[in-house]
């Protein structure tokens, strides 16, 4: 079976290993459980040779991102002469990309600019984030251990993103996790 999961784990007491161990259930046992719902068949796929396969999203799903998030934002918002957003802020501004979370921080401070300025500001975005992108990010509480427990059961391991590919490998190296995935797939990678 191959699966995507994207769990959008946003806050560290959610039970991100229930969580995927459920949908892990879901996916073997072909159905999802749902209250007061008729169980129906998930996905079927012929029986086949390749071992299990779970295609996790990167960013609020495996890593919590969002400080590193926030440091290179609030160095764009800062560009433009903007004051900082916290952690809080940026977590409801995150999703659709790194443009998108420009814009709704500019947005946020009431800034509407021409999209020849959002490029430059994706400049010094970048530049920042590349120089900092594993400062503060780390996976989430359970995330390593559930990992290991699903690898024990013979699930595979691979990453499909919205974040750029080379973003994407080097946040996974830079947190020691290269190792779990077959594949790291981003945004621009097909």
């Amino acid at each position: 079976y191959i699966s995507l999961i994207n769990a959008s784990v946003s806050h560290p007491d959610h039970g991100f290993c229930a969580t995927i161990r459920g949908i892990a259930l879901a996916i073997v046992s072909g159905y999802v459980r749902q209250p007061h719902a008729v169980q129906r068949p998930l996905l079927t796929i012929p029986e086949c040779d390749v071992p299990n396969l779970l295609v996790f999203d990167l960013d609020g799903t495996l890593v919590d991102t969002a400080p590193d998030l926030l440091g290179a934002l609030n160095v764009t918002l800062k560009a433009e002469g903007l004051g900082p957003l916290g952690i809080d802020e940026v977590r409801m501004l995150v999703g659709a990309g790194v443009r998108a979370l420009v814009e709704r921080g500019l947005n946020h401070h009431g800034r509407n600019v021409p999209e020849s300025r959002i490029d430059e500001l994706m400049k010094v975005f970048l530049a920042h984030y590349t120089d900092h992108i594993a400062d503060a990010s780390r996976p989430y509480p359970g995330v390593l251990d559930c990992l290991l427990d699903l690898k024990s059961q013979g699930w595979r391991f691979a990453v499909c993103t919205n974040k750029l590919e080379a973003y994407s490998v080097k946040l996974i190296r830079q947190l020691k996790m290269s190792h779990w995935f077959e594949a790291i797939c981003g945004g621009d990678t097909f």
